[in-house]
């Protein structure tokens, strides 16, 4: 007996899953490996070398580096929503591990090339020594972010799914199926769509966390300098991080429908294969 389109729904979502976590594997495999085999050497080259320091190269290069680094950010936010969305935290298990795994593996990366361009000889001891201590807290502090997505993913799409279910019991068939409940996505904003609600935290979550690192960056520039990057600097980083976090809730709106149309897409076609 053919599966109402409900049901094929439902029982889509594990293979959705595993084929967004295939599409992040690629994505944040190109995108870090850039970032941290080509990108930041260079530009770690280029930055200490007196000639090119100020040039326009450099400039670009810093924040080319920086771009593709949170494009990646990005597209693991939203595949992160998508596959929490579909199965819930503990089967999108493998979205998220594979997310840890490539950023372990961008700061592996950015330390072997930081031993090439020393002209040195990765070892272990010199990774233990040296290194370590630098890259572990930035590794935490960087999973640490994706942590956070990752909970008001968890909190807000439970929540929703919870009173959509509520709903459903109260009023049968009139609540509509899941995937009403998110898609498809037919404004730009709105707090009632679980998908959307996620997202607009992430993204003001992401914002502050910028507009922190900022803040602290200019705190310990006061105590060790005295000064700070003055009222101007200032202002317009601050702006950039609130005109960054838009940019993270549009990219993040943008992956998810494509999630979404795509996953329609092979439903449409397997039910074809089904009927014929």
């Amino acid at each position: 007996m053919p599966q109402s389109p409900s049901e094929l729904y439902s029982s889509h979502a594990t293979q959705a899953v595993q084929d967004l976590k295939k599409w992040l594997w690629i994505v944040s495999a190109i995108g870090f490996g850039l970032y941290a085999a080509v990108l930041n050497p260079l530009y770690t080259q280029l930055d200490s070398n007196v000639t090119y320091q100020e040039s326009f190269i450099t400039y670009a290069l810093y924040y080319l580096l920086h771009g593709v680094e949170i494009a990646v950010f990005f597209a693991a936010f939203a595949a992160t929503v998508y596959a929490i969305w579909r199965v819930g935290f503990a089967k999108a298990s493998s979205v998220w591990v594979t997310y840890h795994i490539v950023t372990v593996a961008k700061f592996l990366v950015n330390f072997v090339m930081d031993c090439i361009m020393d002209g040195s000889i990765p070892s272990p001891d010199f990774f233990f020594n040296r290194d370590l201590p630098k890259i572990l807290p930035l590794l935490l502090l960087e999973l640490a972010q994706y942590w956070g997505v990752i909970l008001i993913a968890v909190l807000v799409i439970r929540g929703k799914k919870r009173k959509w279910q509520l709903d459903v019991l109260l009023d049968g068939d009139g609540a509509g199926d899941e995937r009403s409940l998110a898609f498809p996505i037919t404004k730009l904003f709105g707090l009632k769509n679980p998908v959307l609600a996620a997202s607009f935290g992430i993204a003001l979550f992401f914002g502050a966390v910028r507009v922190l690192m900022h803040l602290y960056y200019q705190l310990v520039l006061l105590v060790y300098t005295n000064k700070t990057d003055g009222a101007l600097i200032i202002t317009v980083d601050m702006i950039s991080d609130v005109a960054l976090a838009l940019v993270a809730y549009l990219v993040m709106v943008l992956l998810l429908s494509s999630f979404d149309k795509k996953e329609i897409t092979q439903l449409a076609d397997a039910s074809e294969d089904s009927v014929a």
